[in-house]
C-alpha cells in the first residue's frame, strides 16, 4: 500500500525539468517502491504454498492480494511507458533538431534566394552595372531619363 502511495505522490508532484533530473526521479521512485522486493515476496507466497496445514490460509491471502499486485503491476508499466515516451520524444525532438541546424549550417542562415543569384550575375558580368529595359522611373522605361520630370526630392 505503501508503494502505491509513492506513485501518486510522484505522479503528484511537478514534473523535473530535463532528462537527467526526470532518469534520477525515475530512479529513485523505483528504489522507493521496490519491484524487486515485491517480485520476492511473490515468489516466497508461492514457494509457502506448498506446506500442507497453511495451504488454504494462504490461498485466500494471496486470492486477496492479486487485484492489488495487478494494479501494482499496471501502475509500474504506467510509470515506465510514459519514462520511455519521454525519451522517445526527446529523442526525435533531438534528432530533427540535428537535421535542421545542420542544413542551417550548409545553406547559411536567412540568405535569401535573389541575392545568392544577383551576386552570381554581377560575378559573371564582372561587377559592372548595365542598364536593362524596363527599370526606369515614374513613366520612363529602360534608359530614358525622367529626371526633368522630377519637380522636388520628395518625389
Amino acid at each position: 500500500m505503501i508503494q502505491m502511495q509513492h506513485l501518486h505522490q510522484f505522479s503528484a508532484e511537478e514534473r523535473p525539468d530535463g532528462v537527467k533530473a526526470l532518469h534520477k526521479s525515475l530512479v529513485e521512485l523505483m528504489a522507493k517502491i521496490g519491484s524487486t522486493s515485491v517480485a520476492h515476496a511473490v515468489a516466497q507466497m508461492h514457494a509457502l504454498r506448498t506446506v500442507g496445514d497453511h495451504h488454504d490460509i494462504l490461498y485466500h491471502m494471496v486470492k486477496r492480494l492479486t487485484p492489488l499486485l495487478a494494479n501494482y503491476a499496471q501502475y509500474l508499466h504506467a510509470t515506465l511507458f510514459q519514462a520511455l515516451t519521454h525519451h522517445r520524444v526527446l529523442a526525435k525532438c533531438a534528432y530533427v533538431m540535428c537535421i535542421n541546424l545542420s542544413k542551417i549550417i550548409k545553406a547559411g542562415f536567412c540568405v535569401p534566394s535573389s541575392e545568392e543569384e544577383e551576386s552570381a550575375d554581377s560575378a559573371a558580368q564582372g561587377g559592372e552595372f548595365q542598364e536593362v529595359n524596363g527599370t526606369g522611373i515614374g513613366q520612363g522605361s529602360g534608359e530614358k531619363d525622367v529626371s526633368d520630370e522630377i519637380e522636388d526630392e520628395e518625389q
